[in-house]
């Protein structure tokens, strides 16, 4: 999403609660929904782009891929199918199998931005505050009383459980093992 009233980039990674974050900063349809930073540089002047505020939102590794496989189960549900390891769908399949329906943007934190160019980093597990942090830096009055999260079922991630409750050592480890660079660099551990 770019604003350039407010001259800012929002880089809206899958899975992030970006829907409600682009809704709050004023945007009400997906035109930009999960570009890639390096798409938004291509597209603007060199100049405009190193000028605007550029941000983004990421999420526990664990977390995100739970609430990718219930998206995933939940989208298979609606067209007649079911979950469970007769039809290929266990948790350790989804996650040795997954990519992103647009490889162009990307899987991993990383893929999405440059950490040299990206200005800031928020964190859905504080959303909140870093959404202050945000409002205040780019001068824009972000509606905090919105929703945020995956919150229509069409992005449903309604989770019964905890995330840690769907995993087991192994899938654990895959997930620690794809996402090793994000999980070091932004300190995310399994369960906090």
């Amino acid at each position: 999403m770019i604003s350039h009233k407010h001259k800012f980039i929002f880089v809206h990674i899958p899975r992030t609660g970006g829907t409600s974050i682009a809704t709050q900063l004023g945007q009400n349809n997906n035109v930009d929904k999960h570009r890639n930073l390096y798409q938004y540089k291509k597209e603007l002047e060199t100049e405009i782009f190193n000028q605007y505020f550029k941000f983004t939102f990421v999420r526990n590794p664990w977390d995100v891929m739970i609430s990718k496989y219930l998206a995933d189960w939940y989208n298979d549900r609606k067209r007649g199918g079911r979950i469970g390891k007769s039809s290929g769908k266990s948790l350790k399949f989804f996650l040795e199998n997954y990519t992103t329906p647009d490889r162009e943007s990307g899987d991993t934190f990383f893929d999405f931005f440059c950490k040299n160019e990206i200005n800031f980093v928020g964190k859905y597990e504080n959303r909140e505050e870093d959404l202050n942090f945000i409002s205040k830096t780019v001068g824009f009055k972000i509606d905090l009383n919105i929703h945020i999260g995956d919150h229509n079922r069409e992005n449903f991630s309604r989770k019964t459980k905890h995330y840690t409750e769907y995993y087991d050592d192994e899938t654990k480890q895959i997930v620690a093992k794809k996402y090793a660079k994000d999980i070091e660099y932004f300190g995310y551990e399994f369960g906090k």
